[in-house]
């Protein structure tokens, strides 16, 4: 056995490194944003503490500022991240009866809800960009799938996407209850929505039934830390909360929870100011790389188009128009030469993931940065136009469930063409599945597997047994 080093020693030699993160969580190591002695945070449900599986009193209180903060009739803590909350959204909303209209760009928790449930999907797209990226989903697409499918119970899109590309969730939301349906937004990279007029308005303010935000993501908050917010009489919220102790530890971090009372107790108590703060610079950074053409920013130029109604403006997306290099090039050169990390990176584009938290010389390391790479690119060939979003239609076979059960071969992945896959197959980031449980495996489907997968080993893939 090879020694490592250990988890700890790995992560104190990266602190001492100095790198400045544009990535998750929100709170960017920031002691301004989090409590401080946390050590003595560490407790279980001593006597005046509460209970998160039942709150009465503390925790309850708790769930109650974070409800009226973000303008929902009631909202839930989630430990198990938004990843839970979905699940528990589901198994609260759709059973083995019904069928769930899924957005086909969502997280690959909303296919583990369709296992858990029992439900059957069906698919709506979303649009696409000119840069092969995933833009909003159409209202009209998804009236035309509940015309067809009349025994759908519930809609779940993600809302905004990785990108920070937003849908329109008031038109969605009034096709959705005029069918009598239940509409489920993954707002999970939108937790700071509704604090800023800069930044689109929260779902839960526009007629989503459900709205799930992960705290962690773009609000200083730790890792795991997410709300469900619930609004209207079509979803029962002890139902909710029963599914949310279902999929959640009954051993809740303290630790945690005291970071979401600081996060909706101390940081946000005067949210116009602090955000104020970082909308300056956010223009300052828009300003400093304004001249460059060799990368360029899309997300403005798109709003209005492609279904995307509004954009994070936080959320900051570089597309590489000229050079020879790659995404993931941009990334490491980012890394060597300039101590920033990016959140992710991709053949044509990478994303910076910004926050409150941020500070005013990390956004000049990262401007310094996406200068210097201009200049590297300068006397490139423009790209070509190629999708990178690589979801291919799919074709259902089984509900997940049903596949998720099934007896599984391993098969090279050139003869699995034609099978039902029995596994997920999903890049991470962002986590969304190239193809999923029950779906029948083609020519497309695999080349894309390829693509991502052919330098992690990847050759086989686990498909369901002869029928």
């Amino acid at each position: 056995m090879t020694v490592q080093k250990s988890l700890y020693d790995s992560l104190t030699q990266y602190k001492k490194q100095g790198i400045y993160p544009f990535h998750m969580p929100g709170h960017k190591r920031s002691s301004d944003f989090l409590p401080h002695g946390l050590l003595d945070y560490d407790i279980t449900e001593i006597p005046g503490f509460d209970n998160l599986q039942k709150p009465e009193g503390i925790l309850k209180e708790l769930e109650a500022k974070i409800s009226y903060a973000c303008k929902s009739e009631r909202s839930f803590i989630s430990l198990s991240g938004s990843s839970g909350a979905i699940l528990a959204a589901l198994l609260s909303t759709v059973s083995s009866d019904d069928e769930l209209l899924l957005a086909r760009n969502s997280h690959v928790a909303a296919y583990n809800g369709l296992v858990l449930s029992g439900a059957f999907p069906r698919y709506v797209y979303p649009q696409i960009t000119p840069q092969g990226l995933c833009g909003g989903v159409l209202a009209q697409d998804i009236e035309n799938e509940l015309l067809k499918n009349s025994k759908i119970r519930a809609v779940l899109i993600t809302s905004p996407t990785y990108e920070g590309f937003c849908s329109d969730i008031k038109g969605i939301a009034k096709v959705v209850h005029r069918y009598g349906k239940i509409l489920i937004v993954d707002e999970a990279h939108g937790a700071h929505f509704g604090y800023h007029p800069a930044f689109p308005a929260s779902a839960i303010t526009q007629g989503a039934d459900i709205s799930i935000q992960s705290l962690h993501k773009t609000l200083p908050a730790f890792g795991q830390s997410s709300v469900l917010h619930l609004s209207g009489n079509r979803v029962d919220a002890a139902k909710i909360k029963h599914s949310l102790n279902i999929v959640s530890t009954t051993s809740p971090s303290y630790i945690f929870l005291t970071g979401i009372d600081f996060l909706f107790s101390k940081t946000l108590k005067k949210p116009f100011d602090i955000f104020e703060k970082y909308i300056q610079n956010l223009a300052k950074f828009e300003d400093s790389i304004k001249h460059i053409e060799n990368i360029e920013m899309p997300a403005k130029p798109l709003k209005g188009k492609f279904g995307i109604l509004d954009i994070d403006i936080g959320k900051l997306v570089f597309f590489i128009k000229l050079g020879s290099l790659t995404g993931h090039d941009v990334s490491d050169i980012l890394l060597r030469d300039y101590k920033v990390q990016v959140e992710a990176a991709y053949l044509r584009h990478i994303i910076a993931m910004t926050s409150i938290a941020d500070k005013e010389e990390g956004f000049l390391r990262l401007s310094r940065g996406i200068n210097g790479i201009h200049k590297m690119l300068k006397n490139g060939n423009e790209y070509d136009i190629i999708n990178n979003c690589d979801y291919v239609k799919a074709n259902i076979a089984l509900s997940p469930r049903c596949a998720f059960n099934c007896e599984k071969d391993f098969l090279p992945l050139d003869e699995s063409i034609g099978k039902i896959c029995g596994e997920f197959v999903v890049p991470y980031p962002p986590g969304i599945p190239i193809v999923a449980p029950g779906e029948i495996i083609s020519e497309d489907i695999i080349e894309v597997v390829k693509k991502y997968f052919s330098d992690k080993g990847v050759k086989r893939i686990n498909m369901i047994k002869d029928l």
